[in-house]
């Protein structure tokens, strides 16, 4: 599940997991965990940057391979770039693994600021916050354009209730 900070992209994938009684990857849980123990890694977190991807790449695919990671993964917030779209979907299929969709929760910039200003998180700050926007658009706008151009991405209204969100999810699902 992809979408700008704020999207709802933790609760919504939180929710498909669940259901799906699948894996639930979530990039932003694996930057907390290396910032912990990476200056770098930390510095980048506090200013709204995203994570080098040789890190998180690695890190996703220590996960996938893990032998107690069930056959239906979610993916929460990655990949953040083009080149770790590739990347995923390279490491998939050498994996035997299929990517079947990607949810674009679509919400307006000022629906995010609102969104994280109220959730009261350490790295939730108006100014990082607009430029974590700024990151989505340069980085990760091309991720969604990747996965609509290879027939992959279903676009979601993410601008509803958390229920009206997984309904609808969980309808292009089945």
């Amino acid at each position: 599940i992809l979408g700008m900070p704020g999207a709802g992209k933790d609760t919504q994938t939180e929710l498909l997991a669940r259901k799906l009684d699948a894996a639930l990857i979530k990039s932003g849980d694996i930057a907390r965990q290396y910032a912990k123990t990476n200056t770098e890694v930390a510095h980048m977190l506090q200013n709204g940057e995203l994570i080098d991807s040789t890190i998180m790449n690695q890190a996703i695919e220590n996960t996938v391979l893990q032998p107690k990671c069930k056959p239906v993964i979610v993916f929460d917030g990655f990949p953040r770039e083009r080149s770790q779209a590739v990347w995923l979907g390279k490491m998939l299929r050498e994996n035997n693994v299929q990517l079947m969709m990607v949810f674009y929760l679509k919400i307006t910039p000022q629906t995010a600021l609102e969104r994280l200003l109220g959730r009261k998180r350490a790295d939730d700050k108006e100014a990082v916050i607009r430029h974590r926007l700024d990151v989505f658009e340069a980085a990760t706008v091309p991720v969604v354009q990747y996965y609509g151009d290879h027939g992959l991405l279903v676009e979601v209204n993410g601008e509803g209730s958390i229920q009206e969100i997984h309904k609808t999810i969980m309808e292009d699902i089945l």
